[in-house]
């Protein structure tokens, strides 16, 4: 029997893959699902530059009921930064704390920027119980690159994105996946549901 192609193997992967549920996806290849954290609503700037700091690719926003706010990524950052350029270009060596000065966040109020300030508001998301191959469906015709996971009582699963979706695909097929240049240690990827409902309970 001849040798399948690498076309089929990855055509019989994205089958599978595409035919799955957003939860069945999230159980499977967690570890492909992009790292993110929780912020909440009022937290300030700092708080979420840490998170980012600490490889979060994103970074989800919660009101006090723990329901889905918002989203920041690093997009929001750079766009932030990017209100000082009408004046003056940054520097390779200007620290964040100028960028911020020169976007309006002058010493001392940086704290008094809020993760509400900051996010895309109502992010694009696609439910829990989907398919994969309908939210890449919602995904092209809204033109996302990404799509929050969550369930009708707002809890979130993570981010699903297009290289999350490729990435499934090569590993369902079979095929070695190419190792990130830095591994994350997969209990830091998602902060566990403990840990959301404790800072939840903070903001009461």
């Amino acid at each position: 029997m001849p040798k399948e192609s690498l076309s089929g193997a990855l055509l019989k992967g994205a089958e599978k893959v595409l035919s799955m549920t957003l939860r069945e996806f999230v159980k499977r290849f967690k570890d492909l699902i992009p790292s993110f954290d929780y912020v909440m609503e009022d937290d300030s700037l700092d708080e979420v530059l840490k998170l980012l700091f600490k490889g979060k690719h994103f970074i989800i926003v919660l009101d006090k009921k723990g329901k889905l706010r918002g989203l920041i990524t690093y997009l929001d950052i750079v766009t932030l930064f990017s209100k000082a350029s009408a004046k003056a270009i940054p520097t390779a060596f200007g620290s964040i704390r100028e960028l911020l000065k020169g976007a309006g966040v002058t010493l001392g109020s940086e704290n008094r920027v809020r993760a509400s300030e900051l996010m895309e508001r109502l992010p694009h998301w696609t439910d829990v119980d989907e398919t994969v191959d309908e939210a890449l469906r919602l995904m092209r015709r809204d033109r996302y690159y990404h799509t929050v996971i969550k369930d009708r009582e707002g809890m979130v699963y993570g981010v699903l994105t297009y290289h999350s979706i490729f990435r499934a695909i090569i590993k369902q097929a079979g095929l070695h996946l190419p190792q990130e240049k830095e591994e994350i240690p997969k209990e830091d990827i998602f902060p566990s549901e403990s840990e959301l409902k404790e800072r939840v309970s903070k903001h009461d």
